[in-house]
């Protein structure tokens, strides 16, 4: 008897480290959902990466290969330094081979500026993201498959949680591989005064870190959302 295929929801953040998760801080900051998440599964307490850099690690993640076999070698995307060679299998190729809906939402940065390198075509059937290193979490301007779409004023986290959602709620009686690519808390340092305050009212953080940890927080709630959407399907 042929089992169900299961569903599978890769999470990747950008730029935070193992010190930023509150179980691992004391509490200084907030990351109530990826500590509940760190203590229901398995967590590495040793870990490689395959490349200190960001979009090399990101080749590494989805091809299951080293950087100088995938051609993304370095963050400069205005000299192709980033892409991910053509030759390459994406874990979304794989998946989509195998009757699977595939989306990304977020970042991708493995090929910013020649069609052939959207995620469009390297296995995705669906994509809303940019596809360079950084990005204004205000003033954006996405990508939702080949059509642009420019801001409307929402933070580009919560953009990325709604999207993310929107996925599930569309493709949940059909397996599916949800690549979601979180740009925070990378730069620029930017989140929603509510989110800072906390930080800043404790007396002990700069208004940076404070910024930061505050990013961190509206991405764990936007983590929230989309397990909450998986429980409630």
């Amino acid at each position: 008897m042929n089992q169900p295929k299961p569903n599978i929801l890769f999470i990747l953040v950008d730029d935070m480290g193992y010190g930023d998760f509150s179980a691992f801080n004391h509490g200084l900051s907030s990351t109530p959902t990826l500590d509940d998440l760190m203590r229901e599964s398995l967590c590495l307490t040793q870990h490689y990466t395959a490349s200190p850099v960001c979009n090399p690690s990101r080749a590494a993640l989805l091809t299951g290969r080293y950087p100088h076999r995938t051609g993304s070698i370095d963050t400069l995307e205005w000299r192709g330094l980033e892409r991910l060679a053509l030759r390459e299998t994406t874990l979304a190729d794989v998946f989509k081979s195998h009757g699977y809906a595939t989306g990304l939402v977020g970042k991708w940065h493995l090929g910013a500026f020649d069609p052939r390198y959207h995620p469009n075509r390297r296995g995705f059937d669906e994509a809303v993201c940019f596809r360079g290193g950084m990005h204004d979490y205000y003033r954006w301007r996405l990508e939702y498959n080949q059509q642009v779409v420019r801001s409307d004023g929402r933070y580009l986290t919560d953009v990325f949680t709604q999207e993310a959602v929107n996925f599930i709620r569309r493709h949940k009686n059909e397996p599916f591989f949800l690549h979601v690519t979180y740009n925070a808390p990378h730069t620029p340092l930017q989140v929603p005064e509510e989110e800072r305050t906390p930080f800043l009212e404790k007396g002990i953080f700069t208004r940076g870190v404070s910024t930061l940890y505050g990013m961190i927080r509206r991405m764990d709630r936007g983590v929230e959302r989309i397990l909450t959407t998986l429980r409630e399907l």
